[in-house]
């Protein structure tokens, strides 16, 4: 069953959902006027004060890189640790092959020489 207001979370979500993937500020706009058109009630201060928060620390110009996908430094559209942990089990499976309690030094070379230069190659490609 749903609850009351549930549909209204649900679309809120979806726009903010279409916000952060926006391809320019006109967008980001013009969609953030649609959410302040339908859930905005000037004459609730909760609603008021929600809104004012919302605009300050993510709405204005200078934090939407914080957020908003186009914006992001190099295009970095990577925005969760799912990344990392996958980078984390190909070294520990392929460039350690498995193997547990090796001695520094050659996990610094692993990491200076084929693994440094694979990362690079692949952060390249995804760059240009």
């Amino acid at each position: 069953m749903e609850r009351p207001h549930e549909g209204c979370v649900q679309g809120a979500i979806g726009l903010l959902k279409e916000m952060r993937i926006a391809r320019s500020d006109e967008k980001v706009n013009d969609i953030w006027k649609g959410i302040k058109d339908q859930f905005y009630d000037p004459s609730n201060d909760k609603t008021s004060l929600f809104f004012n928060y919302i605009e300050k620390n993510w709405i204005a110009k200078e934090k939407r890189p914080r957020w908003v996908l186009f914006l992001r430094e190099d295009y970095q559209h990577v925005n969760t640790h799912n990344l990392l942990e996958s980078w984390f089990n190909a070294l520990k499976t392929h460039a350690l092959e498995g193997k547990r309690g090796l001695r520094i030094d050659f996990l610094i070379y692993k990491l200076q020489g084929p693994i440094d230069q694979d990362f690079r190659t692949q952060y390249f490609k995804v760059k240009n």
